[in-house]
């Protein structure tokens, strides 16, 4: 929330950011976890396979919802806002 404060990004768009690298962290960690089982013997190739299969989709749907939010945040970046003119007041 700071974040979205402090930088010019909407709250979805760090929130799928977030969620896209949490994705990318849990699916290295699940995928070294199997790959460890496989070798010990106690799964096969096929459920490893699947696995992979499974995680790649959900790195593939977070990755879209990222860049569908990174659109949205960049036709609204692109608007240009209204220059106001400064006005001074002082004494000449």
């Amino acid at each position: 929330m700071i974040k979205a404060m402090t930088h010019p990004y909407s709250i979805e768009y760090l929130d799928t950011q977030k969620k896209l690298k949490k994705t990318i962290k849990q699916a290295r960690k699940a995928l070294k976890k199997m790959n460890i089982v496989v070798r010990k013997g106690h799964e096969t190739s096929t459920t490893l396979a699947r696995e992979q299969e499974r995680w790649a989709n959900l790195i593939v749907n977070a990755e879209t919802d990222f860049l569908k939010e990174e659109e949205l945040f960049k036709a609204h970046d692109n608007k240009k806002p209204v220059v106001k003119k400064l006005v001074t007041t002082g004494k000449k």
